[in-house]
């Protein structure tokens, strides 16, 4: 028989990871995917920031949840007893100190896509990659230290793998349904780079650029856009790029 705390651990560890795609791959794409200054995408956007906060509940959820699992195991007791440890738990252990800053993480992350200021999406990004470094700091990478190379491994791990998985989510929940909030470009339109720089071609020819952000006209480009930024996190968009832009 499997045991109830081994089902309630799996079911929140899931959700987490589920959870953690689902914010980072959002925010990559309303940053480096969907246009900001295009009324044409203005819905698209708004169904982008909904994604993200929903995620981030999850993820406030669950962090609640794993604290909860977390005092269990150190204190090997009943209910009662586990909640009572918990402001232990936060004070005095390492685990604890990443935790309240992970919670407060995401609190702020939801402070700010609710109050919509200019500089929401780029704060709540920055907050999604410190969130999912706490990921890798709590778990077995962060036993070879806070500052080691395993932890730095694991995180990009965790980010490329989230925003490319949460970036596909986020691309056919645009896309549904009948691909309505896909604005159509005109005829003879093209992807233009945001900024300078050869890099690698699309199918079609064009030219994005290959460490920044473009407009993204089509489902193909917003494809293109999001493979190159997982990419580039990952560590393997420079050997693509500089394979890609060959002679």
């Amino acid at each position: 028989m499997i045991p109830t705390l081994f089902i309630a651990a799996t079911t929140v560890r899931w959700l987490t990871l589920l959870a953690t795609a689902v914010v980072l791959g959002s925010l990559v794409l309303a940053r480096v995917v969907v246009p900001r200054e295009r009324p044409e995408w203005l819905e698209a956007r708004r169904r982008l920031r909904q994604w993200t906060m929903l995620g981030a509940t999850v993820l406030l959820v669950t962090a609640l949840a794993e604290l909860l699992l977390r005092a269990q195991t150190m204190s090997a007791a009943g209910l009662g007893q586990t909640i009572a440890a918990i402001p232990v738990v936060l004070a005095r252990t390492h685990y604890g100190a990443i935790w309240i800053a992970r919670i407060a993480g995401l609190a702020i992350i939801l402070s700010v896509l609710v109050a919509r200021p200019s500089w929401a999406e780029a704060t709540a990004l920055g907050l999604a990659l410190a969130v999912a470094l706490s990921t890798s700091l709590t778990g077995h990478a962060g036993d070879w230290g806070d500052l080691s190379l395993i932890v730095f491994a694991d995180w990009a791990h965790v980010v490329a793998a989230s925003a490319w998985t949460g970036g596909l989510l986020g691309l056919a929940l645009l896309g549904f349904p009948n691909g309505a909030l896909w604005p159509q470009p005109g005829a003879g339109a093209v992807a233009q780079p945001w900024r300078g720089g050869k890099a690698w071609r699309t199918r079609s020819g064009n030219a994005p650029a290959s460490t920044t952000r473009r407009a993204a006209t089509s489902k193909n480009d917003a494809f293109g856009s999001l493979t190159w930024a997982c990419l580039k996190v990952s560590g393997k968009g420079g050997a693509l790029g500089a394979a890609s832009a060959g002679p």
